[in-house]
């Protein structure tokens, strides 16, 4: 199956020029998760608590949905494709926040900015920088974020939605939308320490 000029152009507006790159860091993490399918919630359920679950009209009880399984683990790899793949190098992140790369670096061991180790190089998802800068206050709020987070879960943390996280108007803010908003650091500090 040939990709769509169209489906190139999105991917391209997202800076992900490679078919086949995209290919190969969904397939590395597939490989590196060693073929474990994501496990399902109703497997550590006792057979009342089973029954208890259907007759309210739970679906799922009884077991795993293999295909709802292969689909979450292809949307996976496909998420973290991207993210590697739209990524910025060291020298990338020097340039945008006009720095060196021994202060990148520096920043990388306080955890005032996020990074993933791929293969013998440090990228640093999008999601943490805004019109040529590091997002505001971002460097408060890293440090306290549990290293071992998978970077799919990061990514979704701080750029979806809280309910903890209301806008002025009652929306609802995703922490990066709270932060360059300049809302209070600390309530964020309190929600990522339970992440």
């Amino acid at each position: 199956m040939f990709a769509r000029e169209e489906d190139m152009e999105v991917l391209r507006k997202h800076g992900i020029t490679s078919i086949q790159h995209l290919a190969s860091i969904a397939a590395d993490l597939l490989r590196n998760s060693g073929g474990n399918r994501a496990s399902h919630p109703s497997a550590g359920l006792s057979q009342e608590d089973r029954a208890f679950f259907r007759r309210v009209g739970a679906h799922g009880v009884d077991g795993v949905d293999k295909d709802a399984v292969d689909k979450l683990n292809r949307d996976m790899a496909t998420e973290y494709a991207i993210l590697i793949e739209s990524a910025l190098t060291s020298d990338q992140v020097a340039r945008k926040l006009g720095v060196s790369t021994s202060r990148v670096r520096q920043r990388i061991l306080n955890s005032t900015l996020y990074s993933i180790k791929y293969g013998p190089r440090r990228l640093f998802p999008l999601w943490q920088f805004s019109e040529g800068r590091a997002v505001r206050h971002l460097e408060d709020v890293l440090p306290l974020l549990d290293k071992s987070v998978h970077p799919l879960t990061a990514q979704e943390f701080f750029t979806s939605p809280h309910s903890d996280l209301e806008g002025p108007r009652g929306e609802l803010c995703s922490p990066i939308q709270w932060l360059e908003m300049g809302h209070d650091v600390e309530k964020l500090k309190h929600i990522v320490r339970f992440l």
